[in-house]
């Protein structure tokens, strides 16, 4: 009796130890949220990409583009960027659906693909799936430069749909030290917000949040934007310039690129400036803590910039007195960043001094061109963090006007290569998308070649914002 009762113990003790030794493992590869972002906090990278690997991405990426339907066959980038007009006609009736989207990815996130779905008792999280995703979008594993590893970039995005799209563009800006904050939409759908959940799972350097249904024009969207401000500012890690995107953005230059514009912005605030339109107001009869400006939503900035708007009490002041007015994401930027006698924003400027300025030197330049104001409203080279075509007086765009702005088509490839802005909005997949896939290619063949290594950025330097923070006079700095 003794003997089977010892039995029986032990036999308990072993299930015991066997399940405790389960647990134990199954901790040490589950990602829970507490402990993933602790990870996030502690990661670090050191050693630059190798040759060697650098060539593997590359292609990684030839074999990826290559599984896109029909892509290979139909569009021929290089013809399309000499100008070869057969072959834009030909690439712009490719057509890339949603359905062939969802097949596309689903390859690598789905979790009922039998390719993918290699879960064991030791994986809650599918480790597996996280490896096909880095593959399947070649998300690079680590620096590609020393240079690019020591200047850490940080970009804050506002995103609802499109998840293949929004996989693209992060996989052409990722690196392992830069930082990103993704706010979701809580209106998107449950398929789009699985997706954005395997990238906060999948990588410990990007930071998905929800954030309310965000509505067009409303609080709602400032508040999301500016909530990923404060997500990157509150991480450790030293990344040095910020960025705003969109999720039908998509960069122009390559990171080594941006890394190298961004050192000779010297911190300076990078913010469209014009006059703020007083039906904005709606019913406000209070008077606002500074003076109002216009701007896009997207921007560029320094760390010190981010760190200090986020605890500066009158930038706090015209964050609450924004509510309740209309398109506030598009009144916040400039007006923190262009009051210097009531808000010393690092890297800011003087909005008044350099609205007077454009006037003055658009007036001057219609003058001289015989040119009516319309068509005379492309946006100033001051300005360098969006590349948007607008549709007023005139402007050419080969994609098609969306909301009077251009979402951009095959014949504008060569123009968006060539221009000095870090990102161009807006492509869309349903509209002509090997412009996109043409621009993705070349922007990311361009950094795994080695091609951006010669690239020195000088002309960004000559940039008002830089020249003014330098000590130059605003009389000798042309701004428009």
């Amino acid at each position: 009796m003794y003997q089977r009762g010892t039995r029986y113990k032990v036999a308990v003790l072993l299930v015991v130890v066997i399940v405790i030794e389960v647990v134990y493992l199954r901790k040490r590869t589950t990602f829970h949220l507490s402990d993933f972002i602790s990870r996030k906090e502690r990661i670090r990278v050191t050693t630059p990409l190798s040759v060697q690997n650098r060539t593997a991405l590359l292609s990684n990426l030839n074999t990826a583009l290559s599984t896109v339907e029909e892509y290979s066959s139909q569009v021929d980038c290089k013809g399309i960027i000499n100008g070869d007009n057969d072959l834009k006609t030909k690439a712009e009736s490719w057509i890339f659906n949603a359905d062939s989207r969802k097949s596309w990815m689903d390859k690598v996130t789905d979790s009922n693909n039998k390719q993918v779905n290699r879960s064991s008792v030791m994986y809650s999280l599918d480790t597996f799936r996280c490896e096909a995703i880095k593959n399947h979008f070649v998300f690079a594993d680590r620096p590609l430069s020393a240079e690019e590893f020591e200047f850490p970039l940080a970009y804050g995005m506002l995103v609802y749909k499109e998840p293949t799209q929004i996989y693209l563009m992060l996989s052409a800006l990722y690196q392992p030290q830069n930082q990103f904050c993704i706010a979701v939409d809580d209106g998107a759908d449950v398929e789009f917000k699985e997706k954005m959940d395997l990238l906060d799972e999948c990588f410990p350097n990007i930071h998905v949040k929800y954030v309310k249904k965000v509505t067009w024009c409303g609080f709602s969207v400032i508040q999301a934007v500016y909530g990923c401000v404060k997500t990157l500012s509150s991480l450790k890690n030293n990344w040095k310039y910020y960025q705003y995107l969109s999720g039908v953005d998509l960069p122009l230059k390559t990171n080594l690129e941006m890394v190298r514009i961004f050192k000779k912005m010297n911190g300076s605030f990078n913010a469209e400036v014009t006059e703020y339109q007083r039906h904005r107001l709606k019913n406000k009869t209070e008077p606002p803590p500074v003076k109002l400006w216009k701007s896009s939503l997207s921007a560029t900035f320094s760390r010190e910039s981010a760190d200090f708007m986020v605890h500066d009490e009158k930038v706090r002041e015209v964050y609450e007195f924004l509510r309740n007015t209309d398109c506030a994401d598009e009144s916040f930027w400039t007006t923190i960043a262009g009051n210097p006698k009531e808000i010393l924003m690092p890297g800011g400027f003087d909005a008044e001094q350099w609205f007077a300025k454009i006037r003055k030197e658009k007036l001057q330049r219609r003058k001289a061109r015989n040119l009516t104001l319309n068509q005379d409203e492309a946006m100033g080279r001051y300005y360098i963090s969006r590349m948007q075509t607008w549709s007023y007086g005139g402007a050419q765009c080969h994609g098609k006007f969306i909301s009077s702005s251009c979402a951009y088509g095959v014949g504008d490839v060569p123009a968006l290569l060539k221009a000095q802005e870090l990102v161009a909005h807006k492509l869309y997949f349903d509209i002509q998308p090997a412009a996109y896939f043409c621009t993705y290619e070349t922007v990311r063949k361009r950094a795994l070649n080695g091609e951006d290594r010669d690239f020195t950025a000088e002309e960004y330097s000559k940039l008002p914002g830089p020249r003014l923070l330098a000590g130059d006079s605003i009389n000798d700095v042309q701004i428009h």
